[in-house]
């Protein structure tokens, strides 16, 4: 009976120079397996984060009045509180998160005895922002509860930041400014993005009692899809909800129209794979040049074992049992690297949560989380590299040819009763 340390384990029990060599390549596979498990991490977090991105961009739905397709028609009709209530009401949750109304006027804006002349200023709710991708550049949004009791509070522009404040943010934040004829508190500090610098953005409900009156209409309606796959199906569930309300029969007969980015979801979806496919290229690539130093190994084990393995053939050894045994030897080789691979990796990703939050322009690209999936798939991609790294070897040794017994089993070539294991 061939001792299973040294069928299995021949190639790290090795003294000297032969344990070295089973070393470097145990060593080469772990490394491997560490650097694909960091990149994967990498690569999901990058992706998870570029999802978050692009669901933000292209989620976004508009809907507004169809403008007159013939010259001397009538006006478009107006959107009314009434189809707001509508699809608020009724919109499918599991697709649309927030129902956005937006209204907006001019007024001029005072700060103590400067002014800004007249300019646009926007009533809504807190899904604002996001509808139109805008950031914050100091204090908050106004809350759910600020929106019902009519809060005199507001959000301004870095335009007006500049004029006022000396383009100061955070010294806005808790000043008084005049809109029109009335006083609101700068609770916000919007990021410019080129359009709406000079934006002055509060309360629907403050805008309506204090500026414009009880109006009954909205400019526009906004809504924020769930994720990018939920955008074509919130479409057709915000047609139908507006077709309904608005007494629509036909499709081509709606006086409003929703804006959406539908067109643009194969290309993001495309896009979001990137991160995905660059992760299995460097998991190929690595195990790739791991099989050749391997099989290098196997075949100088079973080189340095042939005296060994003509003694066994002539003891009765079949050919399969000496491939079976050089290949289970190949892969414990593998799968040792690949463990240790693993343990690496993952520690290499905990320690990234610690490290990566202090380094605000990787901590952007997101964090890269631990994937069960990710390690199971190198992991049996390690056992297949063992397969076929000693499928040569394998072959090379039950090609033996039939010997005698060794002439000293205390050889170093010779030492083990089973030299083909790998």
């Amino acid at each position: 009976m061939t001792p299973l340390r040294d069928t299995y384990f021949a190639p790290l029990a090795r003294r000297g120079a032969h344990r070295l060599r089973a070393g470097l390549v145990v060593a080469h596979i772990a490394i491997a397996v560490a650097l694909v498990i960091m990149v994967g991490g990498m690569a999901q977090g990058l992706s998870n984060t570029m999802h978050s991105g692009i669901d933000s961009f292209v989620g976004s739905l508009m809907v507004a009045p169809k403008q007159p397709s013939a010259q001397g028609s009538n006006a478009p009709r107006a959107l009314r509180n009434s189809d707001v209530e509508a699809l608020e009401q009724n919109v499918d949750r599991t697709l649309v998160r927030q129902i956005v109304p937006v209204v907006n006027g001019r007024a001029v804006i005072r700060s103590g005895e400067q002014d800004y002349g007249s300019i646009g200023v926007v009533g809504s709710n807190s899904g604002y922002l996001q509808l139109k991708l805008m950031t914050l550049a100091a204090g908050r949004m106004f809350t759910d509860q600020e929106y019902d009791n009519k809060a005199r509070v507001t959000l301004i522009g870095p335009k007006l930041v500049s004029r006022f404040f000396g383009g100061d943010p955070d010294a806005a934040i808790g000043s008084e400014l005049r809109v029109g004829l009335q006083r609101f508190e700068v609770i916000g500090v919007t990021s410019g993005d080129g359009v709406d610098d000079d934006t002055v953005l509060m309360p629907l409900t403050s805008s309506r009692s204090y500026l414009y009156g009880g109006l009954n209409n909205v400019v526009a309606i906004g809504a924020l899809a769930t994720n990018l796959d939920a955008l074509s199906p919130a479409t057709a569930n915000l047609q139908a909800i507006l077709d309904q309300e608005r007494f629509v029969k036909e499709p081509d007969k709606r006086d409003y129209a929703i804006t959406s980015y539908t067109y643009l979801v194969p290309f993001m979806k495309s896009f979001l794979s990137v991160p995905r496919w660059f992760a299995v290229g460097a998991t190929i690539a690595l195990l790739f040049v791991g099989i050749f130093g391997l099989s290098n190994l196997m075949l100088i084990t079973v080189a340095e074992r042939r005296t060994r393995i003509r003694y066994r053939r002539a003891t009765g050894v079949s050919a399969g049992r000496i491939i079976g045994e050089v290949l289970v030897g190949s892969v414990v080789v593998a799968g040792v690297g690949a463990v240790i691979g693993i343990v690496l990796g993952v520690l290499a990703i905990v320690v990234s949560w610690q490290v990566l939050p202090s380094i605000s322009a990787l901590y952007a690209l997101g964090l890269p989380p631990i994937s069960l999936e990710a390690i199971a798939l190198t992991f049996g991609a390690c056992l297949l590299v063992g397969l076929v790294s000693g499928a040569y070897p394998a072959i090379r040794a039950a090609r033996i040819p039939v010997g005698t017994a060794p002439a000293s089993d205390d050889s170093p070539a010779v030492r083990t009763p089973s030299d083909a294991a790998a």
